[in-house]
């Protein structure tokens, strides 16, 4: 029987699989994924608070793109969870809302702020920070309303403090909250740590007048800001009229929690006036009267915006430039700088350690095109930019009543490397650099709080606050930890929280070490090897005024050595070899050769300094040794080995003499002793055989002769010497 056997080959195709882990940052942790080429699903982890998943990446800084599902796994991989959180706040006023961005200026979202069923009421003009709760100031319900922002959508907290008419501003301070009251002419201090019942007074702490003395003129205090353990207070008053144009100075550290809240107290200990002849005024304009608006403090100093207006008709209009009042406290005087030109009825003022923000408002539209933001030097007070800001359109065009609206720049905070301004005229936020120029992707600016009551218009809208969540760095990693010497090292790093308010970093030199350490930008150079540590800054990282600063020590390393070529091979026993080699690269940091006879083999080869000498034929093993040539700690090792051959010297056998030489090798005198006592004359030979002096003593001189071997001929016998 025949069989026949066929053999099918079919190729087998096995697919790589890998692991998948993720870091959810703060996120349910999850299970790694094991044995996957494709992820079908986009993987789910959850985190309580204000917190909004914002997607996978694969970088811990969310650099690269933000990772599409399904997604195809080529690689064992590490997906990152990014969240986004609240950090801006704006009072929308038409539309009773307060609208919160995320730290990447998304529209996270809006909600209604005021008492519950009466929020169509509501006018939320002022805006505070407390521990993880927004303070809604409610103009109309004149109350203040506190929300918890560490939930999603942010929650009612108590239902409320009755304030008196007309609130203005929150300022914060420890738990304290002062309210500035402008139809009382009155400071509202509450405890913010106690709770509140709806328009109770259960947190109220006193109330201060706003004026210095007794008296019942209308001071219309406005605005304010803390310095040190004052309060320092913007008195508007009303235009043409007295109580006002001062900045007000109270001591609410003195408040007597003794006395009744519902007593006031008189704490106002000093008043700086304004002064109309201080300020230009346009030519044939009506009588000017200065109208201090926005304040803050920055430097030690008060900072206040003057507006310049006169009444026309029953409305107080710009009549001259605007000015900025630069107030020291401890002397309690005023250097006033006039705004430029473009620059009427100036609003607010923001300042940092280097620059001054002044948002202007002009007319708030009404034919006046000086709506602006002018950026001056804190230093030198001069102007280093002047930004106009774009006039609002409605889905973009310019036509239906109330279409074009002009900007009218108000309130401003600072986010990172970026200033966020409100427009009080439209419902947008301005969004610059800190040198004032307008963001590109953002010229139009971020639009909040549509009001469509003039549909389609929206562009009518008053953003009347705007503030900011600061969320401090807690650690800064993933910064290199190597670096080559004579090559630049880019300081990259990655800032915890990665939402953290600021994140720009300062690199500087803590201590050079041996490396000569320089720092340009995040550029590391060095020109030596060695540690050096190196400090990151971050300006404003922990708290306003508090840096943040953590060091990091870099090894420098040399450039490695990757060989040595051009080592001898051959000599002649008894000959010195200076011992050489090439070392690679040429720009090798250490190339310091130290040579060891590994294995001599029958050759009897020793190494002085760096030559090679051996009294017989063979081959001997030596070693290249560079010091630090791989890295710090690790040596460079290289062998090769030298083969020896004879001169052919005629010689019994030197060896074995019956002449006793000592020392032997020697580099001085050596002494010299036959079997018999007797010495008449000694021949000294070079190794090939050259006579090169005679002797008549038994002490000979070997200093004067180069290192190798030689031979003593006495009584017609020969000894080897070895001259070191």
């Amino acid at each position: 029987m025949l069989w026949c056997i066929i053999a099918l080959y079919f190729p087998l195709t096995i697919q790589a699989q890998f692991t998948v882990t993720f870091e959810t940052n703060g996120g349910s942790p999850l299970t790694p994924l094991n044995n996957v080429t494709v992820i079908t699903t986009e993987p789910v982890t959850i985190r309580d608070g204000s917190f909004l998943f914002d997607g996978w990446f694969t970088t811990p800084d969310f650099t690269d793109i933000r990772v599409v599902f399904p997604y195809t796994v080529t690689q064992n991989i590490t997906l990152f969870a990014k969240w986004n959180v609240p950090m801006i706040f704006a009072a929308c006023a038409a539309t009773h809302e307060v609208a919160i961005l995320d730290n990447e200026l998304n529209l996270w979202g809006t909600f209604i702020a005021g008492y519950p069923g009466l929020e169509d009421y509501c006018l939320p003009v002022g805006l505070g920070i407390y521990n993880s709760k927004i303070m809604v100031i409610d103009a109309v319900m004149q109350g203040l309303f506190s929300y918890n922002f560490a939930n999603n959508p942010p929650n009612s907290v108590g239902a409320g403090d009755n304030l008196g008419s007309q609130p203005n501003q929150i300022i914060v301070d420890g738990d304290y909250g002062y309210v500035i009251i402008s139809g009382t002419n009155t400071v509202k201090v509450l405890d913010l740590s106690a709770n509140s019942t709806f328009f109770g007074e259960q947190r109220t702490v006193t109330t201060i007048p706003a004026r210095l003395g007794s008296g019942t003129e209308s001071t219309n205090p406005t605005f304010g800001t803390m310095l040190g353990d004052k309060l320092y207070i913007s008195l508007t008053g009303i235009t043409g009229l007295t109580g006002g144009n001062k900045l007000l100075e109270i001591a609410v550290r003195n408040i007597n929690t003794s006395i009744p809240p519902s007593t006031p107290q008189i704490l106002a200990t000093r008043e700086l006036a304004f002064l109309p002849e201080e300020l230009l005024k346009d030519p044939g304009a009506p009588e000017n009267y200065p109208s201090p608006a926005g304040i803050c403090s920055a430097n030690g100093k008060l900072y206040v915006v003057l507006g310049n207006l006169g009444v026309v008709g029953y409305l107080p209009v710009p009549v001259g430039p605007g000015y900025l009042a630069v107030i020291d406290t401890l002397t309690w005087t005023k250097t006033l700088h006039q705004l430029p030109d473009g620059c009427r009825n100036p609003r607010h003022v923001l300042v940092t350690d280097t620059l001054i923000y002044v948002s202007c408002a002009g007319f708030y539209g009404q034919g006046d095109p000086t709506e602006a933001l002018v950026v001056l030097d804190a230093l030198s007070m001069e102007v280093v930019n002047i930004t106009i800001f774009p006039d609002c359109l409605p889905n973009g065009t310019n036509s239906g009543p109330y279409t074009v609206t002009p900007a009218a720049p108000g309130r401003m905070t600072i986010l990172g490397n970026k200033l966020i301004i409100a427009d009080e005229m439209t419902n947008r936020l301005f969004v610059t650099d800190l040198n004032g120029n307008i963001i590109s992707e953002l010229n139009e600016g971020i639009k909040i709080c549509n009001f469509e009551y003039y549909s389609p218009t929206y562009c009518s809208q008053s953003i009347m606050d705007i503030v900011s969540v600061f969320i401090s760095v807690d650690s800064i990693s993933s910064v290199p930890l190597n670096a080559t010497v004579s090559t630049g090292l880019i300081l990259s790093s990655v800032v915890y929280p990665y939402y953290s308010t600021n994140k720009d970093i300062v690199w500087s030199i803590n201590d050079t070490g041996t490396t000569g350490a320089t720092i340009t930008g995040n550029i590391l150079n060095t020109t030596g090897t060695g540690i050096v540590t190196v400090t990151a800054t971050i300006i404003n990282g922990t708290a306003i005024g508090v840096n943040y600063t953590q060091d990091f020590t870099i090894t420098v390393q040399p450039i490695s050595v990757t060989n040595i070529t051009d080592l001898p091979t051959t000599v002649k026993e008894g000959i010195p070899l200076e011992l050489t080699g090439t070392v690679k690269p040429d720009n090798a940091t250490n190339k310091t050769i130290i040579w060891e006879v590994e294995d001599d083999g029958t050759t009897g080869a020793i190494i002085t300094d760096n030559l090679f000498l051996a009294e017989k034929e063979g081959t001997a093993k030596i070693s290249a040794t560079i010091k630090d040539g791989v890295l710090l700690g690790i040596d460079y090792s290289q062998e090769f080995s030298i083969i020896v051959s004879g001169v052919g010297i005629s010689a019994d056998n030197p060896n074995e003499s019956n002449i006793k030489v000592y020392p032997n090798p020697a580099s001085g005198v050596v002494h010299i002793k036959t079997s018999n006592g007797i010495i008449s004359e000694i021949r000294l030979f070079s190794v090939d055989g050259r006579l090169l002096d005679t002797f008549y003593s038994s002490e000979i001189d070997m200093s004067p002769y180069s290192a190798g071997i030689y031979y003593l001929q006495a009584g017609g016998e020969k000894v080897k010497i070895i001259k070191k």
